[in-house]
């Protein structure tokens, strides 16, 4: 008799077992259990697994997790030994900071307009700085020019020409300078010259090597061009 009463006890103490086993997430099962082999996973026969199998399905997904936690420590490694790749970014764009990183030489653009009578104004102005000739700068200003440069304001050209002019063509005498990229349009008295040079050199002890841009406006006044505007920023 009681080993008639142990046996449906025993049944049901294993199908309740069996209910509890299928009432749960199979991610809390995953909890309890140990890591599964992935490595063992990967190389078996995957048409053979039964896919509806929830703890099978569990184990599938703590595998693909794990893979990609891998990935993205190998990604963040890469960046730095400190895992902040942040200070490696440059103004410029992301940029590696270590040796390996080659220098490119800076980016040409286009060359137009470069023959009209405005842009050689403009031409006339530069190569005179570089030459130190003042008197010839001076004569393709308009003489209530303005210049814009490094936050300071010139509002003529007798200003410019008694202050900034002669330390910029002490200066611009020790640089080489090559021009890359040059554009000038003119709109029926108005001309809109805009340009980016490359500048290196050495002045004072002190190595220069940086890209510069200037925006000059000319009027033409008569059948001449003068100079009423300039921005040269660095």
């Amino acid at each position: 008799m009681k080993r008639k009463l142990l046996s449906p006890i025993l049944l049901l103490a294993a199908l309740g077992v069996a209910f509890t086993a299928q009432a749960h997430d199979p991610k809390e099962h995953m909890k309890d259990a140990k890591k599964p082999d992935c490595a063992a996973m990967k190389n078996m026969d995957h048409s053979k697994m039964d896919k509806n199998d929830p703890v099978m399905q569990a184990m599938m997904k703590q595998c693909m997790k794990d893979m990609h936690k891998d990935e993205g420590h190998g990604e963040e490694h890469n960046h730095g030994s400190d895992g902040n790749h942040k200070e490696h970014q440059t103004a410029a764009g992301n940029q590696r900071s270590d040796s390996s990183v080659s220098v490119t030489a800076p980016e040409k653009g286009p060359m137009s307009g470069l023959e009209t009578e405005a842009a050689k104004v403009v031409m006339t102005f530069h190569n005179a700085l570089r030459t130190g000739d003042g008197r010839l700068a001076r004569s393709q200003l308009a003489d209530q020019v303005t210049i814009f440069e490094g936050g300071r304001v010139e509002r003529s050209a007798d200003e410019y020409a008694q202050h900034h002019m002669q330390s910029d063509m002490r200066y611009l005498k020790e640089m080489n300078i090559e021009t890359l990229e040059h554009q000038v349009q003119v709109m029926g008295n108005t001309a809109i010259s805009m340009s980016r040079s490359h500048t290196k050199g050495k002045i004072d002890g002190k190595d220069r090597d940086h890209e510069g841009m200037e925006t000059i406006v000319l009027e033409k006044r008569g059948k001449s061009w003068k100079i009423k505007h300039i921005h040269w920023s660095h």
